[in-house]
């Protein structure tokens, strides 16, 4: 599963599912991508699989320069489009410690991923903290992803639809600490003895504006999903 990780950190953008083999050395890069403008975050094995993915979800459809006079021509392929940037944190280790840290472009250039990073509003530099907040939060919120458990899904689409509920759950009805509001005026709780309340909860949705409340999950169960011409 690929997930992405937009400017706000309290918000989890829209992931991939994906089944792939590990690689039998184990090592493991976190990556760190910038698309449009925007920062995307992955943590993922070291396999050219991976990078793959990235091009079925960006790439576009290009058919390369043939090479000299005789053979076939090439066939259209996928490759990653000019605004697509795509750097990796490769962290080397030595029994169990980290000996040495290395960053490399994958796509783009250089001078794109310090240029998306000057204006990024959530880092200058390339790093694995988003990452590893985001691998956590989809963890909590979702039992299929956390590690040695009885959970799965036997089929993708399974899982695909388990993780859309969890997120939209993460997102309109479980608030988030560092986005609360303090109210002008604290308000009573139940009971004399009960202390006031003094915040006003609010959720990812209601701080990027998709929403004014904090939902319940009837009315999340119970929403309609417009039709997909309206929102793709």
């Amino acid at each position: 599963m690929v997930a992405e990780s937009p400017p706000d950190p309290t918000l989890i953008g829209r992931f991939v599912n994906r089944t792939y083999h590990r690689h039998p050395s184990g090592r493991i890069e976190e990556r760190s991508l910038r698309a449009g403008g925007r920062t995307y975050s992955r943590l993922l094995d070291a396999l050219p699989h991976y990078a793959d993915a990235l091009l079925e979800v960006y790439g576009v459809w290009m058919t390369p320069p043939r090479q000299g006079t005789r053979g076939r021509f090439p066939h259209p392929r996928r490759c990653p489009p000019p605004d697509l940037c795509y750097a990796i944190v490769v962290k080397e280790r030595k029994y169990g410690q980290v000996i040495n840290i290395t960053t490399r472009v994958v796509y783009g250039t250089l001078a794109q991923v310090e240029a998306a990073l000057q204006v990024s509003p959530v880092s200058w530099t390339i790093n694995t903290y988003g990452v590893e907040r985001n691998n956590l939060t989809v963890r909590q919120h979702a039992r299929r992803l956390g590690r040695q458990v009885n959970a799965f899904s036997k089929e993708p689409d399974y899982l695909g639809h388990q993780l859309t509920l969890a997120f939209a759950s993460y997102h309109f009805v479980v608030p988030h600490r560092s986005l609360r509001q303090r109210l002008p005026h604290s308000l009573p709780t139940k009971g004399r003895n009960g202390s006031r309340k003094q915040w006003k909860p609010v959720t990812s949705a209601m701080a990027a504006g998709l929403t004014d409340h904090v939902w319940t999950m009837d009315e999340l169960l119970s929403f309609r999903v417009p039709p997909k011409h309206l929102w793709c």
